[in-house]
């Protein structure tokens, strides 16, 4: 294998950024020009849901992320993908139905980050490049071991469709009871109460479409 990268990777490179580029500057000479506080930090509270849950989702997951969560589950087996699972459906939930409802109606503000539109939809491009990304991985690694039926068979063969382990033990790596319960106070803490989340869903046309952002935003992790 090379070990440089070919002309075409600083050709996509160069895209990406210009593209990214390209949304800031067309955010900020369309619209009201960034002239108003509400517009620049948040938006005019006129953001829609969709590119708001992409733009939350890429807020929290990045290169590292996917890579480590690939690793991890590769060195010690399957049960953080399937336990983790519940516990931000949970964590979604209440956000939803608990947190958003108090917090949404204080329209809280930080005069540390701004330019929300421009950052939403650069995340929400971002996103769907990094799905396509994985996307294409994905169906390259299921044509090499043939499908489906070779990547169960696979796991098994190297241990690592173990999801049954309820060992309350703490000292245990991976454990139905300490993933979801981490999972759950993950997602409750970080992306209810963290400015990156509490910016975004604020910077929403309602509480409906900023509790919608919430509870979507656990379909598209999994995704």
């Amino acid at each position: 294998m090379e070990n440089q990268l070919h002309w075409a990777d600083y050709v996509i490179m160069a895209v990406l950024l210009g593209i990214s580029l390209a949304i800031g500057v067309y955010h900020s000479l369309t619209g009201g020009r960034q002239r108003t506080t509400s517009e620049f930090i948040l938006a005019n509270r006129k953001l829609m849901v969709i590119p708001t849950i992409m733009s939350m989702v890429m807020s929290y997951m990045s290169a590292i992320i996917i890579i480590g969560a690939t690793a991890e589950i590769y060195e010690y087996g399957s049960m953080i993908l399937v336990w983790f699972v519940p516990g931000d459906f949970i964590g979604c939930t209440f956000l939803a139905l608990v947190i958003i409802p108090w917090i949404y109606p204080l329209k809280l503000v930080s005069i540390f980050d701004g330019g929300m539109r421009a950052v939403v939809w650069t995340d929400f491009f971002q996103g769907v490049v990094l799905i396509a990304g994985i996307l294409a991985v994905q169906i390259k690694g299921l044509i090499l071991v043939g499908g489906f039926g070779g990547v169960i068979q696979e796991a098994e063969e190297h241990g690592r469709l173990i999801l049954d382990e309820v060992n309350p033990d703490p000292r245990i790596r991976n454990s139905v009871l300490s993933l979801t319960l981490n999972s759950v106070m993950m997602v409750i803490f970080m992306k209810g109460f963290c400015q990156a989340s509490v910016q975004r869903y604020s910077a929403t046309q309602s509480l409906w479409a900023a509790r919608k952002s919430v509870e979507r935003w656990k379909t598209n992790i999994i995704i």
